[in-house]
């Protein structure tokens, strides 16, 4: 019961207000005002021996407490925001000061209350205003005070923080206890660059004037002041909004009005000195003074993404035109950024100096202008991403004013560029606070069990006893974070017993605990390439929490009793329960179990009894027939099932991608997903009958008007079906089904897929009473859907499990008010957003580094066909993007590998056919020197060299090159098909510990052992007998000769790179002979060496359709 505050005595204390202005002169007010002292005031501190502590929001940990003064709070509430300051030092703020700066600083406010509610730092709010005791007031008072109240721990110290400026506090310098900031962060952080690269930015934006307060129109465009323009905004004239710049083009924006409308910024001078997230005031323009809006030279990539790319902002239909005319505010954002080539190459030629330099820096975001960025220690970023923090932009200055905040490392290295996606998306997380750590359960970091006193402690407060039930997991391979686990019964010959048990993360993590504070912080595990960022501790996710086979673990429960006729339910129980799981299968010995394999198997040689094996076998096939029904019943109702392909990485010891393979679908990965289907329906259900408004839901909406008008056009325009298709929101689905089983081309199939991709809406989170409709339209289900089967790595379980034990009555309590249930929600729909888009962009970055090291030749289909651009797409791996021409006056890169002959000034004519209803049919290229000719039609195959540039400043992008006609007659005999590469990935190594090396050399196969010279002959033997083809049949000119009598430079360039791949083959060859011909070791390093040798043949034959100038690709290899 909560303890009305002890008020005492009334008390009138003088206030001092002073307000100045430009036109009038400086003015003091003293006021009288009346206000109660209170006598239960906390200190907040966990050192307090004197019981006034309300909650301890000071670590027992922190001996040393700060006081800022409200000017230093606005000024560096940067560097009060950092984890690492706050988790050494106390932060104390005192109440008076924060209403001061409530007075004037509102935007601020918010970010102050965020700071202090976080539990995870050691902020705290003193309330000086009320205190009992008169001499608190202020932060030099509050110091003293501190440190007389606190005086039994000889090692605390407590001091003020004014800056230099400040003239409430400044005399107070020189004092006891108080200090100056600059001398504050230099005497404790001086060592630490990323919090002086912080302090510094923020002492430098102090210094700079506010740009955004006296900016006005630049020349031929009228000035206007802040009276005019509220004028002008009630007139409807100006319109206030958010600028964004688009991703892709980046000479075009748009500001973003109150209420959702857009206004179109049509070219950078119109948006003059605002950048990308400031709030601005827009003049609108007359129709007919706008120009183009989206000039083709600033398109950021050849290929916009991969699978369900954003929307291009661009597209959208955009009534009202404008322009910049006054900045608001300043959002003042941290930008990425590497110092242009020019700026490099002075500073390399200045060599290292104390003075400060002054750069210009190029953003990795084409959203943002180019910076300019003041340092004494430039040369050491040289080559190096860093990020900055916008300050400023003067009047008369073409670059905004930035300063630097923190190297993030060089640039190429896959570590940085990584690192770059994750800051840029908000994911880079730091560590976990100690406080957190603090309260992970007590016991071995790695084998953690129950004691059990505390199983038995458990089961009397009512957890349910399901050890003795035939528990099993069956998750990816290597998968240490195990959410979930079945078990399946007979109950009698006309029913059985289905149980889903989930991970019990809320019985570590406590409602309002530190640890869950981490888990909203970061609102869900981000899966990369490379490395997992977890949400939770690993001592939670992989061990405490996780579902490990053969040790006692605490589950929340769904238990169903359901009949064999018809999958009908009988009854559902829902609890808290501790299992014991007997297996920890992998999804493709769960696949060799469904389909009947025996011991024999490799995947199931030791795994367990002949008898577990057989119960195994006939669970998963009564859950197999159950997700079967599922399905069915959920196709019937238009659940959309868009199997997009999955790539995954083989990396080479330091990461670098070596090798693409598609991740294999197995049935056992569909039962499962079924199953948490019905777990999570199951579950809503539940929690909507406790909770009618405040039920954490998980929601899908139809696709809208304008996504169903294009993907009509799509199926129209290739014949898909027929023309009712695709008309009537709630039909989609079930209009996608009937249109991939028209489908008979699988290349087409695919790409209809992508579309019907595209044209989903989002699944958000949301609460019961938030949403008109409870409808999840990707899965099917009309009467509600949540999340519920991953707790270790989605905070929105954790929300649902909550909700869930207070529907069945558990003990304890897990209230949320609905403003803090909205704002959580609406967190964790960012996050799990940003999560997405990351992890798709990484993939691609990945795929991308791929084609800078080996260019590689795909089969992709015309989907679109424009005069200076056809779009197309690529099955195999799911691109889906422009392939665009340079202007007639010089040779296209895209078509350079058709007319190699041609030179680079000479005119390729392109031409299209008559445009018909659904944009051009054709078109056609042809060479004025060779005459050669090549066309294209909608619809139509055509053999694309794909590669990568890798961009110092952007990150790498695609390069798409067309292959000749000759090229697909030939492929089958030159080039193995791209889908045998794509199979499944190449076996890791072993660990080297499992075998002993031994030299099998005599059993190696003795076309591996020494193939340098007899590769080179045979290829360029083989690149001879095509040429005099080609030169035959073809009138594409390649002036370059082969001859083995006479070498020239290509030629030798074609030795080197074979030689180089069959060198990796021999080395690899020679790993190989160390071990017994058919072990696992012997196995892997004998496929490393056929791959060594089949990629040779594939690189060579692409390069022979280059002209000399692009053999200079050969030194990537």
């Amino acid at each position: 019961m909560a303890i009305a505050p002890a008020w005492k005595e009334r008390k009138v204390i003088p206030s001092i207000r002073v307000i100045s202005s430009k036109d009038k002169a400086t003015r003091v007010f003293i006021e009288r005002v009346e206000q109660y002292t209170r006598s239960d005031i906390s200190c907040g501190s966990s050192l307090c021996l004197r019981n006034c502590r309300i909650r301890d929001a000071l670590s027992e940990d922190i001996r040393r407490y700060m006081f800022p003064s409200a000017t230093c709070v606005e000024r560096y509430i940067d560097c009060f925001e950092n984890e690492t300051i706050s988790g050494r030092h106390g932060v104390v703020l005192c109440l008076s000061e924060l209403q001061k700066i409530s007075r004037h600083a509102l935007r601020l406010v918010s970010r102050i209350r965020s700071l202090y509610r976080d539990r995870r730092r050691n902020v705290y709010v003193f309330d000086d205003v009320h205190h009992e005791e008169e001499d608190v007031k202020g932060p030099v008072a509050a110091a003293g005070w501190y440190l007389g109240h606190l005086s039994e721990h000889q090692d605390v110290s407590c001091s003020a923080l004014v800056d230099d400026d400040d003239d409430d506090y400044g005399r107070s310098i020189g004092g006891d206890g108080c200090i100056y900031m600059y001398d504050y962060m230099k005497l404790e952080w001086g060592q630490n660059d990323e919090i002086m690269n912080l302090f510094m930015a923020a002492r430098e934006a102090r210094k700079s004037h506010d740009a955004a307060a006296s900016i006005s129109r630049g020349e031929g465009i009228r000035k206007a002041t802040h009276a005019q323009i509220e004028r002008g905004i009630q007139r409807g004239v100006y319109i206030k909004g958010t600028l964004k710049v688009d991703g892709r083009h980046s000479t075009s924006s748009y500001v973003v009005k109150d209420d959702g409308g857009l206004v179109h910024i049509m070219s950078r001078e119109d948006r003059w000195h605002a950048i990308h997230g400031d709030d601005v005031v827009v003049e609108l323009i007359p129709e007919q003074s706008t120009a183009s809006c989206i000039d083709d030279g600033d398109v950021d990539d050849t290929f916009s993404s991969l699978v369900d790319e954003d929307v291009n902002t661009h597209s959208q239909a955009v009534q009202q035109k404008g322009r910049v005319l006054h900045v608001v505010q300043r959002r003042y954002n941290d930008v990425m950024v590497a110092i242009s080539k020019e700026d490099e190459r002075a500073l390399l030629n200045l060599g290292s100096s104390d003075t400060m330099k002054s750069v210009i820096c190029v953003p990795f975001d084409h959203r943002f202008p180019k910076l300019r960025v003041k340092s004494r220690h430039l040369d050491t970023y040289i080559s190096k991403r860093f990020l900055v923090r916008i300050i400023g932009w003067d009047e008369d200055s073409s670059y905004p004013h930035a300063h630097i905040l923190k190297c993030m490392g060089p640039m190429g290295d896959l570590k940085t560029e990584t690192d770059v996606l994750l800051h840029r998306h908000g994911l880079l997380f730091g560590e976990f606070v100690q406080s957190a750590l603090h309260e992970l359960p007590s016991g071995d970091d790695t084998h953690w069990v129950p004691r059990d006193d505390e199983i038995q402690s458990e089961i009397t407060r009512g957890r349910v006893d399901l050890r003795d039930k035939f528990v099993c997991s069956i998750d990816p391979e290597g998968c240490t974070d195990v959410d979930d686990a079945m078990h399946v019964s007979c109950i009698d010959k006309d029913t059985f017993e289905l149980g889903i048990h989930i991970a019990d993360v809320t019985h570590f993590v406590k409602d309002a605990s530190y640890l869950e504070e981490e888990a909203a912080s970061r609102c869900t595990t981000v899966y990369l390439v490379d490395r997992r960022l977890d949400m939770l501790p690993s001592q939670i996710s992989e061990n405490a929490a996780s579902l490990l086979s053969g040790k006692p673990r605490f589950a929340v429960s769904v238990v169903w009793k359901i009949a064999y006729d018809g999958f009908k339910v009988i009854d559902t129980w829902y609890g808290r329960s501790i299992i014991l799981s007997r297996y920890q299968l992998e999804y493709s010995q769960a696949q060799a179990i469904l389909d009947g394999q025996s011991h024999k198997n490799d995947k199931l040689c030791g795994l367990c009894s002949t008898e577990d094996l057989e119960q195994m076998r006939q669970g998963l096939g009564i859950v197999r027939q159950l997700a079967e029904d599922r399905l069915r019943i959920r196709l019937k109702h238009g659940a959309i099932e868009l199997d997009s392909k999955e790539l995954k990485f083989e990396t080479n010891d330091t990461g670098m991608p070596q090798r693409m393979y598609e991740k294999q679908s197995l049935g056992t990965m569909k039962i499962i997903a079924e199953l948490m289907i019905m777990a999570n329906e199951a579950v809503a259900k539940k929690i909507c009958e406790s909770h009618p408004t405040s039920a954490v839901l998980r929601c899908h909406a139809y696709p809208d008007k304008d996504k169903l008008q294009n993907i009509h056009a799509f199926c129209q325009s290739f014949s898909i079906g027929n023309k009712d298709m695709f008309t009537q929101p709630h039909t989609f689905g079930k209009d996608l089904q009937h249109a991939l089983a028209s489908t008979q081309d699988p290349a087409l199939n695919s790409l209809l897929k992508v579309v019907a991709n595209m044209s989903l809406q989002q699944a958000v989170y949301t609460t019961a009473g938030a949403m008109p409709s409870r409808l999840h339209a990707g899965l099917g289900l009309n009467n509600g859907y949540t999340h519920f089967t991953s707790p270790i790595r989605r905070f929105a379980d954790i929300l649902v499990h909550k909700q869930l034990l207070e529907s069945i009555q558990w003990d304890g309590q897990y209230k949320h008010t609905a403003r803090d249930l909205e704002s959580r929600i609406n967190t964790i729909n960012q996050k799990t957003r940003a999560a997405k888009i990351c992890q798709r962009e990484c993939s691609l970055l990945y795929l991308l580094l791929l084609f800078a090291e080996t260019p590689t030749r795909f089969e992709a289909i015309v989907e679109e066909i424009e005069e200076s651009f056809i779009r197309i797409f690529i099955p195999q791996v799911d691109l889906r993007g422009l392939i665009r021409f340079d202007p007639p006056d010089r040779k296209s890169t895209a078509l350079s590998l058709l007319f190699p002959s041609s030179s680079e000034t000479e005119h390729i004519s392109i031409h299209v056919s008559d445009q018909g209803q659904y944009g051009y049919e054709s078109i056609s290229f042809q060479d004025a020197s060779s005459q050669a000719s090549f066309s294209l039609h909608r619809m139509s195959k055509l053999w694309v060299r794909v590669e990568s540039e890798i961009s110092s400043f952007h990150g790498p992008s695609l390069q798409v090159k067309i292959l000749p006609d000759e090229y697909a007659r030939n492929r089958d005999s030159v080039c193995p098909p791209l889908q045998a590469k794509m199979t499944g990935p190449s076996p890791s190594p072993p660990d080297a510990s499992e075998e002993e090396e031994e030299d099998y050399s005599a059993s190696t196969p003795p076309q591996i052992t020494d193939l340098t010279s007899a590769l080179v002959n045979l290829t360029i033997s083989k690149m001879n007998m095509e040429r005099e083809q080609q030169r035959a049949s073809s009138s594409v000119v390649i002036n370059h000769s082969f001859s083995h009598q006479q070498k020239d430079p290509v030629q030798e360039k074609l030795e080197q790179a074979v030689s180089k791949l069959a060198e990796k083959a021999r080395m690899y060859t020679m790993r190989a002979t160390k071990f017994k011909p058919g072990s696992e070791k012997h196995t892997y390093w004998t496929e490393k060496a056929n791959t060594a040798v089949s990629n040779s043949s594939n690189i060579v034959h692409s390069l022979f359709w280059d002209s000399k100038k692009t053999y200079s690709s050969l030194h990537m290899m």
